[in-house]
């Protein structure tokens, strides 16, 4: 997970929109550049004369309001235009020693089971599991706002400790990933001797395998159940801490991946009514996503990966939410 501090404000605007507001000036390029300059028109890039003083924006504010981002593609690339207005703390996915370090709310809860030490023991016995492997902002509560993504629930395979009940999220590409039924069916990792990853997983040794496969047994992939208690569960916690939460809803309509659209509008119905219940706000992906322009020219034709003008309406969404809270609360403490 990745904690960033303000960059500067023009740091994410690009050449194009530099290019344009400069007048589409001719300028002789040589090589190789990572963009075109006559791209089509840079609309998600506003210029202001001081970021720092500008009196209608969050930045101009006493004090900068810190946001948690956590969650796969669309939410590293909207923490790019958040950046200029509020601190963020970001939780993204990453590598590590052959295995995915994913942003799951699954990965977020097991912090309840690793008060016991029991757990604690058992985490550290196990393969693939760096230092602060569980830790977040969302169960610290060390943010003011906290923005959520799902697409990544359709990442890992959940496992089930024999000894506690311990419930954690395992991944890594070395092994089958996504299976012939869907992004929800999961390959078991607990049915694969060893001498059949060592070459994969050359950081992963034989005890940690050998004691992985016998002490946690494979519970399956996406699980209804668990995913709706653990999100009554971290909107009860966050919500009793005056926490303001924000769930980005998942793309389930546009493209013509129907695996991924099917699993992603199966966990929008989900997450819909529990948001309703704690009074989270939910926005919804479709109100920016309505056509295949909308989605990125990267092949994914689905999920969560868009043009960046989308993930641009979307941080303004976000921010217009961060904005009227802190309004909210001004007005209540001046009486």
């Amino acid at each position: 997970m990745n904690h960033h501090s303000r960059p500067n404000a023009t740091s994410f605007c690009g050449s194009p929109a530099v290019w344009q507001k400069l007048g589409r000036k001719h300028i002789d390029i040589q090589g190789k550049v990572a963009s075109r300059l006559d791209m089509p028109l840079v609309d998600w890039v506003s210029f202001v004369p001081d970021i720092d003083n500008a009196d209608n924006s969050i930045a101009g504010a006493a004090s900068r309001p810190t946001v948690c981002l956590r969650g796969a593609c669309d939410m590293m690339m909207t923490a790019h235009f958040l950046r200029t207005d509020v601190e963020t703390k970001e939780e993204f996915n990453y590598p590590y020693e052959g295995w995915e370090i994913a942003t799951t709310l699954r990965s977020a809860l097991v912090n309840e089971a690793l008060e016991r030490p029991i757990n604690r023991q058992i985490i550290a016995a196990l393969p693939g599991i760096p230092e602060n492997r569980f830790a977040t902002a969302a169960w610290d509560e060390t943010a003011d706002v906290y923005v959520f993504t799902f697409g990544q629930e359709t990442f890992h395979g959940l496992y089930r400790s024999k000894t506690t009940g311990m419930t954690i999220p395992m991944g890594t590409y070395a092994l089958p990933y996504y299976l012939p039924g869907g992004p929800f069916e999961k390959f078991d990792y607990t049915t694969v001797p060893y001498e059949e990853i060592q070459d994969k997983l050359p950081n992963t040794t034989r005890d940690q395998w050998n004691f992985f496969r016998s002490e946690f047994s494979f519970v399956g992939g996406f699980n209804k159940d668990i995913f709706v208690k653990d999100l009554r569960t971290l909107f009860s916690r966050l919500k009793r801490a005056g926490k303001t939460i924000i769930i980005v809803g998942l793309n389930s309509r546009v493209g013509r991946d129907l695996g991924i659209l099917s699993a992603f509008g199966q966990i929008n119905e989900l997450t819909l009514p529990v948001a309703r219940e704690f009074g989270v706000d939910f926005l919804d992906a479709h109100q920016f996503v309505k056509s295949e322009n909308d989605l990125a020219k990267d092949g994914s034709f689905g999920g969560s990966h868009y043009e960046r003008r989308v993930y641009k309406q979307i941080s303004d969404a976000i921010l217009s939410i961060v904005h009227d809270k802190i309004k909210n609360m001004k007005t209540i403490s001046s009486y």
